[in-house]
This record gives structure tokens, C-alpha cells and sequence, in this order.
């Protein structure tokens, strides 16, 4: 519901709030707007209006445009302008549609009045006023928005200007008994006109009495929605003040945080100057240490040439070695054999005849070694014959399939 603005009730805004009164049938609007100076790092401004609902609960929409030099790096921030966006935009639909109802509905009440006050007809004497206007005080309570505080004071004002200059039933009898007393005793015609005189002001009466109680019906109402009115205001203003301290520690926080901010960018400049530093250091020893690996491998490779080189000298030596050894002893064992030979040349025949015997047992062993290889050879020509004739029915059998 749209709420609408008495003209004492600008006596209860701060001095902050500037309601805008709209005497036109659209919706009426307290707008409150609040600048805040713009400091050396950043400048706000927001701007806040007002809509409740019908029963006064909540506050229905809060715009808040904030801009600001060094708030980009704060997720805070951000964080809160998109939530207030979203709730701006969902908002912004439905007091369009909240504005659209109420035009509406004060097209209707205007036509309504204009077409009550301005025709004579509808109230003099038809006695229908009342049951016309009931309905329509109860469809407006029912419905939102109520009436604006200026069009019911309008209302009521054209409907005192309205009203008729009719004679109350005790004065009129006697006005109307005292032009026809002297026609009473001539005729009886007279008499006939004054009950229908009277007839028409007891009518007349009666309409005038239904109108003022509906009049007093439609001033109670209004004075109810007055007051229910000025209640929701007063909530509502508690709440304006509610977001508005929330507003200002938000941005507090929002200043403390861009100042954290910077430090921190000052610390990552010095941190990044640092570390290009350590950088171009790292890279100067990487270099020195690729030329000593290079001069490493260089060095490591003769070093293994070398070592080759030794290792063949090593082998030539125990080769020399070796070979002056068995000269050596072959020097001796000659000598050692003509020094024998002397000796040997009388066991000869001896010799000779345990060559012989010894022979014999070689040509044993050597006749009992054929043996044994003709008996392998024997076996292994009878498995090679089978193993043959395997391969046969096996070639058979694949061909076969």
C-alpha cells in the first residue's frame, strides 16, 4: 500500500527526511534522500525511498548508488551493491504495479465524487446517496490504498458546500400551518397540500439524516486511517533509521576495508619489487650453474678418458707381468727338465710301459664314452622319428580342418 502524507505529518520527519506531497491522483510518495560528502578516496550517495505494505511491516524499497576511487578490490562491497541492485530492480516492478492499481482506483473514487457532487439530481430528495456511497467507503477500506488525507478533506469540503437549504420537520409545519391557516377552513384542497408538505419534508429528513451518517461513517474511516496511517509512518521511520545507521557502518566498514586494501597493495608491490629482485639473482645463478655443469660434463668426460687410458696401461702392465713370469718359469722349468733328463732317460722303457697301460685304460673309457653316444644316438633317432611322424598328423589334421 502507498502511503499517504497528512499535511501535520511533515512535523514528524527529521531533518533529514523531505516528503513530497502529490495533490494529483497518483501515487503519493515520501521520498527521503541523504548525501554524504565525498571524502578523498571516495564519494556516496545514496537515496532512499519509502513504500509500505498494508499492515506496515517491512520497508519495501531501499535504493542505494554508490561510487567510489578504491572500493573495486572490496568483495564486501560488491557483495552489497549487487544484493541492493537485485532488491532495487525486483522492487522497482512491483511499485509499478502498486502505482498502476492506485491510479487506477483514484480515477475511480475522483469520478465517483465528481459525479456525486455535481449533479444536483443524485441527492435532492431520491433518498439513494447513502447506499451508494456505503458500498464504495467499504470496497476502499477493504482494498488499498486508503484515501489521500487531502482528497477526503476535499471530499468532505464539497460535500458541506453541497448541502441543501431544506427545513427541519418541527419549523416546517409551522411555516407551511401559518401561510395556509386561513385556506384550512375554506377548502379542503388545503388540507391535502399540507400533508403533502409535511409528506416531503419527512422525506427530505429522512434522506438529510442518511447522508450526515454516512458522512460521520466515511470521517470516522478516514480518521482511522489517519491514525493507522501515522502509526505505520512512525514504524517505518524507526526502520528508515534502522537502515540508515546499517548504511553508515557499512560504509565505515567499507572505508576500513579499501584502507586494509591498500596496505595489502603496498605489501604486494614491495613483495612483487622483492621477488623480481630474486628473481633476476635465480636466473644469474642458474646461468653460472649451467656453465659449471657444462665445464662439469667437459671435465668429466676427459676424466673418463683418462680413466680408460689408466686402466688399459694397468692391463698392458699385468699382461707384461704375466707373460715375464712364464718365461720365467719356463726358464726354470727347462732347466729343471735337463737336469731330469738325465735321470729319465733310464726309466724310459719303464715310462714307455706305463704309457701303454695307461693307453689302454684311455682307449677303454673312450670305447665305453662311443658306447654311450651310440645308445644317446639310438634314442634320440627314435624320438626324432616319432616327433616326425607327429608333425605329420598334425599337418594332416590342420589341412583336414
Amino acid at each position: 500500500m502507498i502511503v499517504p502524507i497528512s499535511p501535520y505529518q511533515s512535523s514528524n520527519c527529521t531533518s533529514t527526511m523531505h516528503p513530497v506531497y502529490n495533490s494529483s491522483p497518483e501515487v503519493s510518495r515520501l521520498v527521503l534522500r541523504e548525501r554524504t560528502t565525498s571524502s578523498s578516496s571516495s564519494s556516496t550517495r545514496s537515496s532512499l525511498t519509502i513504500r509500505c505494505s498494508s499492515d506496515g511491516s517491512e520497508v519495501k524499497n531501499v535504493e542505494e548508488n554508490e561510487n567510489g576511487d578504491g572500493g573495486g578490490g572490496d568483495d564486501s562491497a560488491t557483495t552489497c551493491s549487487s544484493s541492493y541492485l537485485a532488491k532495487d530492480a525486483a522492487l522497482h516492478a512491483m511499485n509499478a504495479e502498486l502505482e498502476k492499481r492506485s491510479t487506477q482506483i483514484f480515477e475511480k473514487i475522483e469520478k465517483y465524487y465528481a459525479n456525486k457532487c455535481g449533479e444536483n439530481s443524485v441527492i435532492c430528495g431520491s433518498g439513494d446517496a447513502a447506499p451508494l456511497l456505503l458500498p464504495e467507503i467499504e470496497e476502499n477500506l477493504k482494498s488499498p490504498p486508503f484515501y489521500k488525507y487531502e482528497d477526503v478533506e476535499r471530499s468532505l469540503d464539497a460535500k458541506k458546500d453541497h448541502d441543501f437549504d431544506v427545513c427541519s420537520s418541527d419549523s416546517f409545519p409551522t411555516s407551511v400551518s401559518g401561510a395556509t391557516c386561513p385556506s384550512l377552513s375554506s377548502s379542503s384542497s388545503s388540507r391535502s397540500t399540507i400533508i403533502g408538505h409535511r409528506k416531503f419534508a419527512a422525506t427530505t429528513n429522512d434522506t438529510q439524516d442518511v447522508d450526515i451518517k454516512a458522512r460521520k461513517r466515511l470521517q470516522k474511516a478516514t480518521e482511522s486511517v489517519v491514525t493507522c496511517l501515522q502509526s505505520k509512518l512512525l514504524s517505518h521511520e524507526g526502520r528508515l533509521a534502522e537502515l540508515y545507521v546499517q548504511f553508515r557502518q557499512k560504509i565505515q566498514e567499507n572505508t576500513m576495508l579499501e584502507g586494509k586494501t591498500r596496505a595489502l597493495e603496498d605489501d604486494r608491490d614491495r613483495l612483487l619489487k622483492s621477488l623480481a629482485t630474486l628473481q633476476t639473482a635465480t636466473d644469474k645463478a642458474t646461468k653460472t650453474a649451467e656453465v659449471v655443469k657444462s665445464n662439469l660434463s667437459l671435465k668429466s668426460q676427459a676424466y673418463a678418458a683418462l680413466k680408460r687410458d689408466c686402466d688399459a696401461l694397468r692391463r698392458d702392465q699385468k699382461q707384461k707381468s704375466a707373460t715375464l713370469q712364464n718365461l720365467q718359469t719356463r726358464l726354470n722349468r727347462s732347466l729343471d727338465e735337463c737336469e731330469r733328463l738325465k735321470q729319465t732317460n733310464r726309466s724310459l722303457l719303464q715310462n714307455a710301459r706305463d704309457k701303454q697301460t695307461e693307453e689302454r685304460l684311455l682307449i677303454d673309457e673312450l670305447t665305453q664314452k662311443v658306447g654311450q653316444l651310440e645308445q644317446q644316438k639310438s634314442i634320440l633317432n627314435a624320438t626324432l622319428s616319432k616327433q616326425s611322424a607327429l608333425v605329420k598328423t598334425l599337418r594332416q589334421q590342420q589341412h583336414r580342418n
